[in-house]
């Protein structure tokens, strides 16, 4: 049985089904803010990511006043360092397990978050033989 990594392409199809609901929706596109901290998201050359101020809220949770941006950067963030370690050496606190299910409650590939975070931490395998 041969294994592979998880391309971008899974990524895609994520990104893909957010902006199909995005234009579908027919609220404000996030003119409602929580007024909670907004996300922080970390270059992908980062060593480590930053723990989050404040949990998400309805620009980020809500169908109608979600913002497209701000989900994506989401999306962004958790694959590209949703594995790699809190600077601090700390574990996540219960406001980073809330970003983190938002991201697999979005459709993302779990396997891009450590079990720490509620993911699989390791890459699908790919039940295709090789030809």
């Amino acid at each position: 049985m041969r294994t592979r990594t998880r391309t971008r392409a899974g990524t895609t199809l994520v990104t893909a089904a957010v902006l199909a609901c995005a234009a579908a929706c027919t609220g404000s596109g996030g003119d409602r803010d929580s007024g909670q901290p907004p996300f922080v998201a970390a270059p992908q050359t980062v060593a480590c990511q930053e723990h989050q101020a404040g949990r998400p809220g309805p620009e980020y949770t809500s169908e109608q006043d979600g913002d497209t941006a701000k989900i994506m950067g989401v999306l962004e963030h958790y694959t590209a360092n949703g594995r790699k370690p809190f600077c601090d050496g700390k574990a996540p606190t219960a406001t980073d397990r809330a970003w983190a299910r938002l991201y697999i409650d979005l459709g993302a590939d779990p396997a891009y978050l450590p079990t720490a975070l509620g993911g699989t931490g390791t890459p699908d395998e790919d039940p295709t033989p090789a030809p």
